[in-house]
């Protein structure tokens, strides 16, 4: 459901019902297995959703809030299981009940002919209201939280001017996100599935030509160094793992008669276009 509430305000309402088939874990498939069930039902979610778009301040103001709240039966996870003597399985299992709410929204602003800055933040509230026989040894999991960090943001700024000496446009793109803390795994171990909060930096520079043929940039992820953990758990033996990253990536680009920025468009009409890494980063989508 859409209504109007002028030319350039939406306010909408939708729900949606949906499925995941249920099947058989069959990778490995042992005598221990067959005698504790491999099988894993169809999960099913109700989903309810409402917010606002629209545009305002002479439309150089972009926003996009929404409300939403999901409701999913038999929830499919992957889980370790015991198989007794030191025997440990990975497999699919159905989680009885999951709920998951939240709220999130953006915001983009054209400042001037040159500059446009954005937000965007989001809070999921996720957890397993009930999942009996949850963990490796059958410890209940309800009230568990689910493996996703639970508030996200980010902050970005684009800046682009003409500069007629070099016959073409410098633009500069800078992005700052944010990634709370949270579990890796259903268990909620904070000994062995805790991850930490980050905080990224990332940046873009480039170049294009007033024809539109040629474009340059130069990019790079994690500028600051930060260090920070993006994965860790327990693997088939009860090995601890984790996985840390502390990187600066940086990479240039450069085309040459394909389309770049606006003349992505007319790439199309004439039925040329690049291969996917091309146009990620002539369009932008690099980051």
């Amino acid at each position: 459901m859409t209504f109007a509430i002028n030319d350039d305000v939406n306010f909408y309402a939708k729900y949606a019902r949906g499925f995941k088939s249920g099947g058989w874990n069959t990778d490995f498939l042992n005598v221990g297995q067959i005698a504790t069930g491999f099988d894993f039902d169809t999960e099913t979610v109700d989903s309810y959703e409402a917010g606002l778009k629209g545009l305002v301040l002479d439309r150089r103001l972009r926003f996009d809030l929404a409300a939403f709240y999901n409701e999913f039966s038999d929830f499919q996870q992957f889980q370790f299981v015991s198989l007794g003597g030191g025997t440990t399985v990975l497999q699919l299992r159905n989680a009885a009940k999951v709920e998951s709410q939240g709220i999130e929204g953006s915001i983009s602003l054209q400042v001037n002919e040159n500059l446009r800055l954005g937000a965007n933040a989001g809070y999921v509230d996720a957890t397993f209201d009930k999942f009996p026989n949850g963990g490796p040894s059958g410890q209940d999991l309800s009230g568990n939280e689910l493996p996703s960090p639970d508030t996200t943001a980010a902050l970005t700024l684009d800046y682009g001017v003409p500069v007629a000496a070099l016959g073409g446009r410098i633009d500069f793109f800078g992005e700052y996100s944010y990634r709370s803390n949270y579990f890796s795994g259903a268990t909620n171990d904070p000994l062995y599935e805790r991850i930490g909060s980050r905080n990224l930096v990332n940046a873009r520079l480039g170049y294009s030509n007033d024809a539109g043929d040629f474009g340059v940039s130069l990019w790079g992820r994690n500028v600051f160094k930060e260090k920070f953990i993006d994965n860790r758990g327990r693997d088939f033996f009860g090995n601890q793992f984790a996985r840390m990253r502390r990187y600066v990536s940086a990479c240039r680009r450069c085309c040459w008669q394909w389309p770049c920025r606006g003349a992505a468009r007319r790439a199309v009409e004439r039925k040329h276009w690049p291969s996917l890494s091309a146009r990620q980063a002539l369009l932008g989508r690099t980051r």
